[in-house]
């Protein structure tokens, strides 16, 4: 067993998704305590007790994470409140680990706050009755929580149906009836991104996720309560754990600062949780899990549903590392070929892993939204290579040009016959990186090179012409200076002496 104990402890310490908290329990910690049980009874009045007698007499706030299964939520809450909740074992790994709600507390700034750690959605376990048992957690989970954490992944925004956008729904239909009945607490919404690009910007993560979070609530919003009067919505994007792990940490650090101070725990964020905890967790477990199992998929979509996600996941995983090395090439050749092949060979894998559903509508938009999910990820690659085209056209260009030229008009003559060639040759590599059949253009990059040769023309044009008109004047110059005349002085003398003498 100590082996197996070692083994256990190393895997975990080296694998970068399953790890024991590096935090150990303080003074002011309880054990993790289950609330709701996996078969969804809640616990006896002793245990929660003993999340009260840890509270004591103090203020206290609820927060409680929900999300997709294996997203990470438990691992979460370790970083961020240096507990100890179970996450995933190495050995197992896909199984569930955290089943029902089980909860714990930790101190704050000047209060306490009770955290609860919700089964993960898509849970394989429960087959066909997780969407059911999903639905009473999330209920619970609101009615009790001052916060919801919702922990999605970032190749999830944008999608029309995932795990955190049916969710979402849920906690929307729930809090609009508690409102209509008269209650006017907020909620404050805090959803964690996972997996973030390191090249997207906040703002741009917060308006995607706003997108979605605005497409969930105008689906079940039909009376015109705008959002922001029942939830105050935060958006927090992490960087991979595995991959970017001092980035991940520093933002855990920040979000930790920020849900232990009273900013995400103030009174217009209160639920009132009255000092009998445990009655009061009873009476609203006992009012949510009679709620009938309505408007739930027939089996074979859920099965659908399910499979197509973790294929849809295992697949977009392994593209993207496919695709790494073409984000640090300088230039891909037939990169459009290459990448619809590249796609294409994806895709059937998901043919071939979904053909059991390959009649499903849940399938076929699926792999619909696995095609869209990689043409815009290879968009960014194209987008990089094009100026680097259309810089080489450039350079070739002024190479074409490099030579003296003494007659403005052979320059002319010869400038507009490489540019000719170039623009061809740029149009030829543009279009071998156009994926066939993507709504990709470049014609500004087009102009711009247009742009480019024609500047260069020009201030080529002049120069020559400038030195044409200064070889003229000079020749002028020249021609008008007086001219020297060579005198050539002969003198010649002819004497001719007679009989006579001289």
């Amino acid at each position: 067993r100590n082996r197996r104990d070692c083994f256990l402890l190393l895997s975990r310490l080296f694998n970068g998704h399953f790890f024991f908290p590096r935090y150990s329990q303080t003074s002011d910690m309880t054990d993790i305590v289950p609330v709701i049980t996996a078969d969804g009874q809640i616990s006896g009045n002793e245990q929660l007790k003993s999340l009260q007698d840890a509270i004591g007499d103090r203020q206290f706030s609820v927060l409680a994470v929900l999300g997709p299964q294996g997203s990470g939520k438990s691992t979460l809450l370790n970083d961020i409140f240096r507990t100890n909740f179970p996450v995933l074992d190495p050995i197992k790994a896909k199984n569930q680990t955290t089943k029902g709600i089980v909860a714990t507390t930790v101190p704050a700034e000047s209060k306490a706050l009770l955290l609860l750690d919700v089964e993960g959605t898509d849970s394989r376990e429960r087959g066909e009755k997780s969407k059911a048992f999903e639905k009473k957690v999330a209920i619970f989970s609101l009615q009790v929580a001052d916060v919801l954490v919702v922990n999605t992944w970032f190749h999830d925004i944008g999608r029309a149906e995932t795990s955190a956008s049916a969710l979402l729904r849920t906690i929307f239909e729930e809090s609009l009836k508690i409102a209509s009945g008269g209650d006017g607490w907020k909620t404050h919404l805090l959803i964690a991104v996972r997996d973030t690009e390191d090249d997207i910007t906040e703002d741009d993560l917060h308006a995607a996720v706003l997108d979605d979070v605005n497409a969930a609530w105008s689906e079940v919003s039909k009376s015109g309560t705008s959002l922001s009067n029942l939830f105050e919505i935060t958006v927090v994007g992490l960087p991979h754990y595995r991959y970017n792990k001092p980035a991940f940490d520093a933002k855990v650090d920040d979000l930790r600062k920020r849900l232990t101070q009273s900013d995400v725990s103030e009174a217009a964020f209160s639920k009132k949780v009255p000092a009998d905890l445990p009655n009061h967790l009873w009476k609203v477990w006992d009012s949510v899990k009679g709620i009938a199992d309505v408007s739930l998929p027939p089996q074979k979509e859920l099965a659908a549903a399910y499979k197509c996600d973790e294929v849809y996941n295992e697949i977009y995983q392994k593209f993207l590392s496919d695709v790494k090395p073409w984000k640090t090439a300088g230039f891909v050749e037939n990169f459009g070929r290459r990448a619809l092949e590249l796609m294409n060979s994806h895709l059937e894998k998901f043919d071939a892993e979904t053909a059991t559903f390959k009649t499903s509508a849940v399938t076929q938009r699926k792999k619909g939204e696995l095609k869209q999910a990689m043409l815009c990820e290879l968009q960014t690659i194209f987008v990089k290579i094009i100026p680097r085209i259309r810089a080489g056209a450039i350079q070739k260009f002024k190479q074409g040009l490099s030579r003296t030229f003494e007659d403005v008009d052979d320059f002319q003559e010869l400038a507009d016959r490489e540019a000719k060639t170039q623009e061809l040759f740029f149009i030829q590599k543009a279009n071998q990186c156009v994926v066939p059949g993507a709504p990709w253009s470049y014609q500004s990059e087009r102009m711009e090179l247009q742009t480019s040769m024609q500047e260069y023309t020009d201030e080529k044009r002049t120069a020559i012409t400038q030195i044409q008109r200064i070889h003229a004047q000079q020749q002028h110059a020249a021609a008008s200076q007086p001219k020297m005349t060579n005198f050539n002085f002969s003198f010649g003398f002819n004497f001719q002496f007679g009989p006579g003498g001289y």
